[in-house]
């Protein structure tokens, strides 16, 4: 039996299909099940609207500490960590202060009473599902909205994580440095440790029945965004492509490769950034559709697999 669409291939399986309202099964090759499939799940993308959600937008809880209440599960190895920790940074501020006479024992500051300037801690031994254009990947965090706590028990130990800021956007990709002082040693190494259990664990969640529709959320706004949009500053892309390198990672996207992915953020620039005196806003706009033209073509036959089409759509 020939396929009912090409009229050229046998027939491998059968698609389901509407016509006038009514439901009817056609037997085709597997090309054109593939391009009806690819077919239904962008119109549905285009038109599909949940009338069980509010229409007004999206609110998510971010996690706090503090106030009495207990900290989440996937922030509470951190927060265990934070009182040993704290204690083996004092301590060795202590005794190199003993030693040299030169450092207040209580805060890491100088003679002088001036904070140590914090430095950024290498990664690059850090598993590459976990670092990107040399910092931390944290998209996990940020989604299940724990990303906030994590930063506050990095605060309580005297470091940070330290994400850029560019063409107005805070923090875009969500990706981080670990700042510490330099004498912080096995310490800011526990940390790095502790942050990357929980943004492991964070994914997990992620693809856990539980979470599964936050994660299909943010797939699926960033697949609209990048078919769609007019305009997108670089800042943007780098942001819209954080969930992309996840769902490619768990398998949930066809037509697009992780090698692919971590090459368009990774050569990310933000040129008006460097030099905004040459940069009117007919430049920029320019500039941003541009490469919304460009991302609009390179996205448009980027699908859900099968997998992420059942448990997303």
């Amino acid at each position: 039996m020939k396929c009912e669409l090409c009229k050229q291939n046998d027939a491998e399986t059968a698609v389901s299909t509407v016509k006038d309202g009514v439901e009817d099964e056609l037997y085709v090759c597997r090309e054109c099940a593939e391009k009806e499939r690819a077919r239904r799940q962008k119109k549905s993308l285009r038109t599909r609207r949940d009338s069980s959600r509010p229409q007004s937008g999206v609110s998510m809880t971010v996690t706090r500490i503090g106030g009495g209440e207990k900290p989440p599960p996937i922030i509470e190895a951190i927060m265990n960590a934070v009182e040993g920790v704290v204690s083996e940074i004092n301590g060795e501020a202590a005794a190199k202060a003993g030693k040299k006479g030169g450092k207040d024992k209580e805060g890491g500051k100088d003679a002088k009473g001036d904070e140590e300037p914090l430095v950024a801690l290498p990664c690059k031994n850090v598993k590459s599902a976990y670092r990107i254009r040399g910092g931390l990947h944290l998209e996990g965090l940020f989604l299940i909205g724990e990303l906030e706590a994590a930063k506050r028990a990095f605060r309580a130990v005297g470091m940070s994580l330290e994400g850029i800021t560019a063409q107005g956007l805070k923090e875009p990709g969500h990706i981080y440095r670990i700042m510490a002082r330099k004498d912080a040693g096995e310490a800011a190494a526990r940390m790095l440790d502790d942050v990357l259990e929980q943004e492991a664990n964070a994914r997990a969640r992620l693809a856990d029945d539980e979470m599964v529709r936050v994660m299909g959320d943010a797939i699926c706004r960033a697949l609209a965004t990048l078919r769609s949009c007019r305009l997108l500053s670089h800042a943007e892309l780098l942001d819209i492509l954080s969930p992309i390198r996840l769902a490619v990672m768990n398998r949930y996207l066809d037509g697009l490769t992780l090698k692919e992915v971590d090459s368009m953020m990774t050569k990310i620039e933000f040129p008006d950034d460097e030099r905004p005196e040459s940069f009117d806003q007919a430049t920029i706009d320019s500039i941003d559709a541009s490469l919304a033209d460009e991302m609009n073509g390179r996205f448009e036959n980027v699908i859900l697999t099968e997998e992420a089409e059942r448990r997303f759509m």
